[in-house]
């Protein structure tokens, strides 16, 4: 019986071990379906990574593509652009050449007319136009610089020629030995009746019949000074005389204080001068202007405005339709009065004083009328408000609208500002002399005319002032 239990105990014992194995066997089959599962997700997990890393990358591959593309398509039209613009600055450059060419050629053409006045046969120098115009000069210089003729300087009847005045200075300066104040009377005289271009012929007529300079020989009796130089500078051509007091400033002042000086010459200057006075700079000097103004200031839009000033063709394609100058004025006034513009972008202020060094006279006086009646502000005003006062760039072009808007008032001032200011002081005796030179053949009379009237002088003329 006890044996019989026993046995039915056990079988009982091992029936529970065998429920427990298989339930813990269960338990293990289930966590590895589990873990399958799992596993199976991470595979998917990461497959599905990798395929958007490789989305990722072919699409990062195709942007690669794109963007060298588009690099190489920008170094293509680059390449191109600096092809055109190097052919277009090799046009330009010999374009420029050939006028230059083209000035000397005139000069020479103009020169050999002494030569020519040396055979019998040829007619006097000048003609009756030039004798014409000397008389009507010397007529309007009797009633307003002159205070009477010196004797001796113009025989009646006489030809006038640079070849007769040479012998008459030589004359002066060897047989009769003129002391310098009898001598300084007749050449102011002499030169004061005589034209530009007449008178630029001397000194070569002097060279070639007597084999010296002939400011050499004035120089043994009259002192180096004020009166020297103006002697000096009737001898020249305007655009000689503008190139040797471009250099003299250059050379006396620095940076700034010389752009400032020089703006006083080339603001007052067109086209067809301004490629005189180079044309002059460099057989004076040995050098362009251009590049002698261009580095008197690092600003770029100094640097920018110069390039375009001294781009002679600018204007080759002007129109004189007076329609079309009003239409383009218009424009250029709402330009000027659009409140959405900011002056300080260099391009705006670049156009702006463009619009105000680049255009002829005519045009900057009837921009400068049509913006007043507009806005009731003068255009002078609204650059120093825009540019600045500081700046050299709007000094040049505040300079160009006054000289544009009225010459003779504009050189009127300048001589009474540099007179009141002292002519004890040397500079503004040169300045005063280089306007008196400068405007000779052009404004003078008007200026005087203008100083008077407005009563610069205080109650006295220009020539007693």
């Amino acid at each position: 019986m006890g044996t019989v239990l026993q046995t039915c105990t056990g079988g009982d014992e091992s029936k529970r071990k065998l429920e427990k194995v298989e339930a813990e066997n269960e338990q293990l089959r289930r966590e590895l379906i589990e873990s399958q599962d799992a596993y199976r997700k991470l595979q998917e997990d990461r497959h599905h990574k990798v395929k958007e890393k490789e989305k990722l990358y072919k699409g990062g591959m195709k942007v690669t593509q794109e963007l060298m593309k588009e690099r190489s398509e920008k170094q293509r039209l680059a390449d191109r652009y600096n092809k055109q613009f190097k052919r277009l600055s090799t046009t330009q450059e010999e374009n420029q050449k050939l006028q230059m060419e083209n000035a000397m050629l005139k000069e020479k053409l103009a020169n050999e007319v002494i030569a020519e006045e040396d055979e019998p046969d040829d007619e006097p120098f000048g003609g009756t136009a030039i004798s014409s115009t000397t008389s009507t000069r010397s007529n309007t210089l009797r009633q307003g610089t002159l205070r009477g003729a010196t004797p001796g300087v113009d025989d009646e009847d006489e030809e006038i020629s640079p070849r007769n005045d040479i012998v008459k200075i030589r004359n002066w300066l060897v047989y009769k030995n003129l002391n310098e104040k009898d001598l300084t009377s007749h050449l102011a005289t002499l030169l004061s009746r005589r034209n530009e271009s007449h008178r630029s012929k001397i000194p070569e007529a002097y060279v070639q019949k007597y084999g010296a300079q002939l400011m050499d020989d004035i120089g043994k009796t009259v002192k180096k000074g004020h009166v020297f130089d103006l002697i000096d500078g009737l001898l020249k051509t305007r655009a000689e005389f503008d190139a040797v007091c471009i250099k003299e400033m250059i050379t006396n002042r620095v940076g700034k204080l010389a752009a400032f000086e020089v703006a006083e010459i080339l603001c007052c200057r067109n086209v067809e001068q301004l490629q005189l006075i180079c044309h002059a700079y460099k057989k004076l000097h040995g050098a362009d202007l251009k590049d002698k103004i261009y580095k008197l200031h690092p600003g770029k839009t100094f640097q920018a405005m110069i390039n375009h000033l001294f781009t002679f063709q600018r204007n080759i394609n002007e129109t004189s339709n007076k329609i079309k100058i009003d239409a383009k004025i218009h424009g250029d006034v709402e330009f000027l009065m659009d409140k959405n513009i900011k002056w300080k972008n260099a391009d705006k202020k670049l156009q702006l004083i463009n619009m105000v060094m680049s255009n002829p006279k005519q045009y900057v006086y009837g921009l400068a009328q049509h913006y007043f009646q507009q806005s009731q502000i003068n255009l002078t005003d609204f650059l120093l408000d825009k540019i600045g006062e500081k700046s050299v760039t709007g000094t040049w072009a505040r300079t160009r609208v006054e000289y544009c808007l009225d010459p003779a008032d504009f050189y009127a001032r300048r001589i009474q500002l540099k007179v009141d200011d002292g002519l004890f002081k040397p500079h503004n005796v040169k300045e005063v002399n280089r306007i008196l030179l400068s405007t000779f053949d052009t404004e003078l009379m008007s200026i005087q005319e203008t100083f008077n009237q407005l009563n610069y002088g205080n109650s006295k003329s220009m020539i007693i002032w």
